[in-house]
């Protein structure tokens, strides 16, 4: 089996280049990462906007799910500086998938949504990643 990875970047406004972007390749998203300005609307948008073009075995990646108002430590001892974004982007999450989460601990849990059954998966260290596997 070969495994072909295109990695694109593009200097535009993510909410705006969806629509351009599934004139092109409509459905056809293998990953997709997020990690652009953690604020709720935003996060909102991209949700809606992004999963759409979301193959039927798709990963969608958010980064800084936890941020922190003040210091932070990572595992490796580097420290670092967040912000209180109020819960934006997982309560982004959590109003799509219709549920809470606790961003502060780990967790792995199976959600249905549109016929599509998700694993989401949350690790809280250094700001937090939530990986969202679809029918997977």
């Amino acid at each position: 089996m070969k495994i072909i990875i295109i990695l694109i970047i593009i200097c535009k406004n993510d909410c705006e280049y969806a629509s351009e972007y599934n004139n092109y390749f409509k459905n056809n998203i293998d990953v997709l990462f997020i990690d652009t300005s953690h604020l709720y609307e935003h996060t909102i948008n991209e949700i809606k906007l992004w999963f759409p073009l979301l193959n039927n075995k798709a990963l969608f990646i958010f980064h800084d799910i936890n941020l922190y108002n003040g210091v932070y430590k990572r595992k490796n001892s580097f420290t670092g500086t967040g912000w209180d974004n109020q819960r934006d982007v997982i309560r982004s999450i959590e109003e799509y998938f219709e549920t809470n989460f606790n961003k502060k601990e780990f967790f792995n849990t199976t959600l249905v949504k549109n016929n599509d059954n998700w694993r989401v998966v949350h690790d809280p260290d250094c700001n937090g990643l939530t990986c969202c596997f679809k029918n997977c």
